[in-house]
């Protein structure tokens, strides 16, 4: 590989992925360094081009420090780019003879790494898009349902106004979730579990009713009696769940940041 056919920001992106491999004891410099390397030193395309990827820059960032901390560790080795950083480097190259260009820049760079024509960008990134996603698979339906439920208020299905609450703060606690673990949420409907597993910590008040909502929907779910369950339910009752519901969703929103 010669350097000077890269144009200097795509020398200093490739230097910082070798004093990154060098520093880290990796004797493979790997598409990560790369990548990790152009997110370093360059500050305007790169995140470009990223964020139209809906990538999230600060989360793909730290995965990418906790992957390169993965790698071997080798003392003393000579330093060498794997196979797959060399076929990015040659895709790179490629690209600049095919939109002759002279030197070999750092979107090159990028293009080489990543798919950016794919819908589904593969590997690492695509972790980082799918992780997004579920998030917002989540979050956009619990708005819908939560109007669903004062839909349900208004026609006077006050155990459907409990049954849509529920789900609706679960879907926000799903998505905040999926936001900050990386994962997607486990398949449950306990709103005291998933409140835990996230590390939310609301008001004594809000938990409260979390965990009287969490023991009501269960009932509202799988009813032994359903007129018993109808009577159980009035307006005035419904009312305060619909009130309280809308506290504890406004709450997440304005404490619980999704990026």
């Amino acid at each position: 590989m010669n350097l000077n056919n890269f144009t200097i920001k795509a020398q200093e992106a490739i230097q910082k992925a070798m004093e990154l491999a060098t520093a880290k004891q990796n004797q493979s410099i790997e598409p990560m360094h790369l990548l990790k390397g152009m997110l370093l030193v360059d500050e305007n395309v790169v995140p470009y081009l990223l964020r139209k990827l809906s990538v999230n820059l600060d989360r793909l960032s730290n995965g990418l420090d906790k992957l390169i901390d993965s790698f071997p560790k080798v003392v003393g080795g000579q330093q060498y780019f794997s196979s797959s950083a060399n076929q990015a480097l040659q895709k790179a190259s490629e690209l600049a003879s095919k939109f002759k260009d002279d030197f070999i820049s750092i979107e090159h760079l990028l293009l080489g790494i990543i798919p950016l024509n794919d819908i589904a960008s593969t590997g690492y990134l695509e972790y980082y898009q799918i992780v997004r996603k579920d998030a917002e698979n989540f979050l956009l339906p619990s708005d819908y349902d939560f109007d669903t439920a004062k839909h349900m208020f208004k026609k006077g299905r006050y155990v459907y106004v409990i049954f849509m609450c529920h789900i609706a703060i679960e879907k926000q606690l799903k998505a905040i979730l999926a936001e900050i673990t990386d994962k997607s949420p486990p398949r449950t409907h306990n709103l005291l579990y998933l409140i835990k597993e996230a590390g939310i910590n609301p008001p004594q008040s809000l938990f409260d009713f979390l965990a009287k909502i969490n023991n009501t929907s269960i009932a509202t779910r799988y009813p032994e009696d359903f007129r018993k369950l109808l009577a159980s339910y009035p307006k005035k009752v419904t009312k305060d769940y619909l009130k309280n519901a809308d506290e504890v969703l406004k709450w997440l929103r304005q404490n619980v940041k999704l990026t």
